[in-house]
Order: C-alpha cells, then structure tokens, then sequence
C-alpha cells in the first residue's frame, strides 16, 4: 500500500504539470497574434454583403482571402499578405442575370530587420 502511494505521487504531478502549459503557450499566441509583424501565419476570411446594389436592389457578397506568411531570412524577415476577393453580385439590371468571379488580386509585402526592430 505504501509503494503504491509513493509512486502515484510522481504521476500525479506529472499529470497536472501539463494543465499549467497550455495557459502560457495560449498567453504567448495572444500576443504573437496582436503584432502586426509577428512571426506567425494566419488566414483571416472577411465576409462583406452589401444590400440594394443597381436599379434592381440586388445582392452583392465580397468574401476575401487574407493570407498572412511571414519568411525569417537570418537576420530579416519578409512578410507576405495577398488578398483575394471572390464576389458575387446578383442581377442589377433586369435580364442581365447574376456573376460570380474574382476580384483584383493584391500582393504586399514587407521587409524588416529583427535587430533594427528591437532597437526602436
């Protein structure tokens, strides 16, 4: 009975050490994800529907692909963000029907150095 408590002493520790990491882990994403030229990806989607578009009062829906994919280069790091709409707008006119497809394509991108960053 006694070895029995000793041992699930140690396992019982290593059983909750696990439960204090993720906080701090979730901690540092939140703070990654809050700097605009923080070393993570993301891919935000924006949904716009605008209402009474044309003589018709039509329906247009603009949902954008906003990829974010930073590149560390040593010393530098080169964050790309494009944007791709895809959008569909109802008839406006009568008898010129409904069309879909893709908006402009816009590609960013921007270069920094970490230690310049640190400094300032």
């Amino acid at each position: 009975m006694t070895s029995y408590r000793i041992h699930s002493l140690p396992l019982l520790f290593l059983a909750l050490l696990p439960l204090s990491s993720p906080v701090s882990a979730q901690e540092d994403l939140a703070k990654e994800s809050q700097n605009p030229i923080g070393n993570i990806i993301s891919l935000p989607f924006v949904n716009d529907t605008n209402f009474g578009v044309g003589s018709e009062n039509a329906v247009e829906n603009v949902f954008s692909i906003k990829p974010v994919y930073p590149v560390n280069l040593g010393e530098w790091n080169l964050i790309n963000r494009a944007i791709l709409p895809v959008i569909y707008q109802g008839e406006t006119m009568e008898g010129e029907g409904s069309q879909s497809g893709l908006g402009d394509f816009t590609y960013q991108r921007v270069d920094y150095s970490r230690a310049s960053w640190k400094q300032g």
